[in-house]
């Protein structure tokens, strides 16, 4: 059950996109390949925005709280994610744009919220509920850039927050959730269809790293 936040554009007079860049990502598990998972509830986690560039940090929080034991065979956790996110130049901005450009996507991605186990695989026994908590995140302002003559205006927040509800099945442990980078820049739109269909996993769609600060997460259970 996990949940998915969508990304939507709309073409504004003479083709002007706006674009949702930061704090829209969609949860998902798993991943079978080696990755460095840093281990910690607050502290800030790597992105690399377009390829070629520079790592980027944003800061991060991570809370739990038991809310319910026992329902239904499942504890139930309530998980907040706090997250700060870089403060990009406007040729960061151009130079993501462009990046996406080139591998067929308009819609910029960032980081992932993922729910994990230490050495982030999938987990067993576990499933949640929830998403982007527009109410406690920080209000859009716009962020405009020229590319190819053209003008376009981004909509990006400084603060973003993230509810779950996490259900444990009774005697599970081992239960993480946390938040992973992009590794080499923009994602192609046939990996990025594919990641969507969770055909593929959120490392083999270019999240996280074998290098330490791309992953991180606390620890629920």
């Amino acid at each position: 059950m996990t949940s998915r936040i969508g990304k939507r554009f709309k073409s504004l007079l003479s083709f002007v996109l706006v674009l949702t860049l930061a704090c829209v990502f969609t949860p998902i598990t798993a991943s079978a390949a080696p990755v460095k998972v840093d281990i910690g509830y607050s502290g800030s986690v790597k992105a690399i925005y377009y390829q070629g560039g520079p790592v980027r940090s944003a800061s991060y929080s991570i809370t739990s709280e038991l809310i319910t034991d026992r329902d239904e065979g499942y504890d139930v956790y309530s998980v907040r994610i706090k997250l700060d996110t870089p403060k990009l130049t406007k040729n960061g901005f151009l130079n993501t744009f462009a990046d996406c450009k080139k591998k067929g996507r308009t819609s910029i991605l960032d980081f992932t919220p993922v729910f994990i186990n230490k050495n982030g695989g999938d987990l067993k026994g576990v499933k949640w509920k929830g998403g982007f908590d527009k109410e406690n995140s920080s209000k859009l302002y716009k962020v405009k850039v020229k590319y190819n003559k053209k003008s376009y205006s981004f909509n990006w927040r400084d603060h973003c927050e993230y509810e779950y509800k996490v259900y444990v099945k009774n005697g599970v442990k081992g239960v993480y959730v946390g938040v992973a980078g992009l590794r080499n820049g923009q994602i192609s739109s046939s990996t990025y269809s594919s990641w969507k269909q969770n055909q593929i996993d959120y490392v083999q769609a270019g999240f996280g790293s074998s290098k330490r600060g791309f992953i991180v997460a606390g620890k629920i259970i």
